[in-house]
């Protein structure tokens, strides 16, 4: 159980798998992005525009200046979109190449059974060690989910996400039960931004989780708050649990992380600037005893900082005392 625990996260024997199972070498990489750097590209020939681009003499003539820098911008905007592109397109494939990886283990798994080895897990640390073991787990999983298939464009983690957000649901398609449940619709053929539909997932994806915590909340606020958190951690879903049990509500509070760009306001601050003092103070004055006793630490000793802290210490004994 500790063996499995431990796999899901990626650790074994206190280690991360992930740390030393990936046998890829430097040059490997090196060779690989040598060879496809264009290749993912829709238009590689945009690339020896580009070299082409930044190579140019700057004209001395103010109008050919201008000419030259519009080029260059309706050039920028073609990379960034060919760029754009590129990095969703790598993620779709690298997620469909997973999900393949996935199935793969799983006939593997198969035949081990078949073989009377029973312990898949033990078998496959021993047998699979260029693999980590978080990765095989959670490429089997996508793989045993044909339902997730066709969003692959999605990536890994979102999908895994969307898993787990319907491992209690019935049916061969539950994941797009889950979408039509939060109104999202899926065109493959869509012109619909990608990003507009990732939000829209992960906005179902935190709506349900806070259905599950019974915790009211505005569907619009969810949305809104998800531009800024992708995730809602569980941290924050804790905080909105419980401002609902104190029959709070839930939606000020995600109203007001909205405003604040999704980050928290730390009604603390200043009394953990007070707090912060103290501590540091009470370590300096340890700091201050030790070498007391060990004068073969003077040496290390900047003075000048010594003048500055006695300056600043004064001033500040003076103000509390006049205060």
């Amino acid at each position: 159980m500790v063996e499995q625990e431990n796999l899901a996260n990626g650790k074994l024997g206190g280690s991360d798998v992930s740390m030393i199972s990936d046998t890829t070498s430097v040059i490997d990489v090196q060779f690989f992005m040598q060879r496809h750097q264009r290749d993912l590209l829709d238009k590689p020939e945009i690339v020896d525009e580009v070299e082409a681009f930044i190579s140019t003499p700057i004209p001395e003539n103010k109008r050919d200046r201008q000419n030259l820098l519009d080029i260059g911008v309706n050039l920028l905007e073609d990379f960034s979109k060919n760029l754009s592109k590129a990095s969703h397109g790598f993620e779709g494939v690298f997620t469909t190449h997973a999900i393949r990886e996935g199935q793969l283990l799983h006939f593997l798994k198969k035949l081990t059974r078949k073989l009377g080895l029973r312990e898949w897990d033990r078998w496959a640390t021993e047998n699979l060690k260029f693999l980590a073991g978080r990765t095989r787990i959670n490429h089997m999983k996508l793989a045993s989910r044909p339902d997730c298939y066709r969003f692959a464009l999605l990536g890994i983690e979102r999908l895994l996400h969307l898993i787990r957000a319907t491992e209690d649901w019935t049916g061969n398609n539950r994941i797009g039960d889950f979408l039509q449940k939060y109104q999202i619709k899926f065109n493959p053929e869509s012109r619909e931004m990608l990003k507009t539909f990732q939000n829209q997932v992960d906005s179902a994806i935190n709506c349900s989780k806070l259905e599950k915590l019974n915790v009211p909340v505005d569907p619009k606020l969810v949305a809104g708050l998800t531009e800024y958190r992708h995730v809602f951690d569980t941290n924050l879903l804790k905080t909105l649990e419980t401002i609902t049990a104190a029959k709070g509500d839930p939606n000020d509070h995600l109203l007001e992380l909205i405003i604040n760009k999704g980050k928290e306001k730390d009604l603390f601050e200043g009394s953990k600037v007070i707090q912060d003092f103290n501590d540091l103070g009470a370590r300096l004055l340890n700091i201050l005893n030790f070498m007391e006793e060990h004068s073969d630490a003077y040496d290390t000793i900047e003075i000048e900082i010594i003048d500055e802290l006695v300056e600043k210490l004064s001033e500040l004994k003076t103000k509390i005392i006049n205060a």
